[in-house]
């Protein structure tokens, strides 16, 4: 059965090899894995407690390097557990432009990409000028057309747009980034022929992506731009999205291992002990 690439690779070492670990005496290979460039290695004990986690970043193991995510929306957002400290060292990671981050409901894909990328046009000095949010809810061969729009595009995306103003807590913050021209909405039909430079491309729900619109995206990223694809391969809404030709599928087929592209892979729902019922459906 081939194994599915996640991003995250973890080793149970015992106390002996735990010390010779340590001390530099037992490498990735002998460690018994093979890492591809970005990918992350968590360590455990005897006891399956994680002890320590670190980056390949093609040569060696590096520890992980973060901060706290802070904007004018919320204070100090911090890792709930150690699959999101691996998030946070990707996401504030400009070396690694294409980044992906998969998991259930309520482990944080969308919440974290929107904060960080909101620290990050916050910060002094900042390259980054707006975010562009993708979804596929709309046309381009294999999504749903918009129709007539007498309001508008943004009206007909509103419902898709959502996600947005929970992580912001309310329309008007939304609303003020748009005054500003901090964000903007892009209907995935309309997407041939841009060209994003200086923004964080933020594609959710990524699992009503093909490979083509996946290509297609990609494509878009003009120079010091990102691009966050982020979604739950389990919550696919058309036949068409399913197999190899789901494109999150073909990023992890295609990228892994590729010094531009880092993946993470969220399986603890942190959204609320509620929400953590769903699991067991």
């Amino acid at each position: 059965m081939k194994v599915i690439y996640t991003g995250i690779a973890e080793v149970t070492l015992n106390p002996e090899e735990l010390a010779k670990f340590y001390e530099s005496k037992l490498d990735i290979e002998q460690l018994g894995i093979n890492l591809h460039q970005n990918e992350y290695l968590i360590i455990k004990n005897e006891n399956f407690e994680y002890i320590d986690k670190y980056r390949f970043d093609g040569e060696k193991l590096v520890k992980l390097h973060y901060r706290a995510i802070d904007n004018v929306y919320i204070n100090k957002l911090k890792p709930r557990n150690i699959k999101q400290e691996c998030v946070f060292d990707l996401l504030q990671n400009d070396s690694i432009p294409v980044k992906l981050i998969t998991g259930a409901m309520g482990s944080g894909k969308t919440w974290l990409s929107l904060h960080h990328a909101l620290d990050k046009l916050d910060r002094p000095k900042t390259e980054y000028k707006k975010i562009v949010y993708i979804r596929n809810n709309v046309e381009v061969k294999d999504s749903m057309p918009l129709g007539a729009l007498p309001n508008g595009v943004k009206d007909k995306l509103l419902p898709f747009i959502m996600p947005l103003v929970d992580c912001i807590g309310h329309m008007t913050g939304l609303e003020m980034l748009e005054k500003q021209e901090k964000i903007e909405y892009v209907h995935l039909g309309y997407i041939r022929g841009r060209n994003f430079s200086n923004s964080i491309v933020l594609v959710s729900e990524s699992e009503n992506l093909t490979k083509e619109h996946v290509k297609l995206l990609i494509g878009r990223i003009g120079e010091n731009s990102i691009i966050i694809f982020e979604g739950d391969i389990s919550q696919t809404d058309k036949k068409v999205f399913e197999g190899s030709n789901n494109g999150i599928f073909a990023l992890r087929e295609v990228l892994a291992g590729n010094k531009l592209f880092g993946a993470v892979d969220l399986d603890k729902s942190e959204r609320s002990a509620v929400a953590e019922l769903s699991n067991l459906f």
